[in-house]
């Protein structure tokens, strides 16, 4: 074989090889677009199926809200509390006040739980002296000291319990 024709068969063979990859090319651009119209069909249609799924969700919880609306019997009941406590010492008298609301939750009108909650918004606390005892306790020990006989070995501690009593609450001899 003589190198001219060697030359021609390279060459038919390179414009064969070229004209299979350009045809395959062309099969494929062929393909890729027939690839994006099924594409473009299939999320039109996603899209579409979306939107329906989401109406019946919709159309399905409203009537599940309307049902249970015209069936609850739950209900919550509130009420204002003001609770007043207090003790009374021979002198003084202690009184808080303490002010919120009990909620129960109620299941067709009887309570789901015995023992309803209790909130406490605010709470007041006072202290008052009973005056009227106070001079009592001060008369006596006044009369104590005036008692003052030989045997009575307890009158430091008694002036000293009056003036503790005095200064503790505000008093002066």
């Amino acid at each position: 074989m003589n190198e001219t024709t060697i030359f021609i068969t390279i060459i038919g063979l390179l414009i064969l090889v070229a004209t299979i990859l350009i045809l395959k090319n062309k099969h494929l651009k062929e393909k890729q677009t027939e690839l994006d119209i099924v594409k473009t069909e299939l999320n039109t249609k996603y899209e579409k199926l979306l939107k329906e799924v989401s109406t019946i969700e919709r159309v399905a919880y409203d009537k599940g809200y309307e049902d249970s609306e015209r069936k609850n019997k739950l209900t919550v009941r509130i009420d204002p509390i003001e609770h007043e406590s207090g003790s009374n010492w021979w002198i003084v008298n202690n009184k808080k006040i303490e002010i919120g609301f009990e909620y129960s939750l109620l299941y067709d009108n009887l309570p789901l739980d015995f023992k309803p909650s209790r909130h406490i918004i605010k709470s007041i606390k006072t202290s008052e002296i009973n005056e009227e005892n106070l001079q009592k306790i001060i008369s006596g020990i006044e009369t104590i000291e005036n008692l003052k006989s030989g045997t009575f070995l307890v009158n430091k501690s008694i002036k000293n319990v009056k003036s503790g009593l005095l200064s503790k609450f505000g008093k002066k001899t």
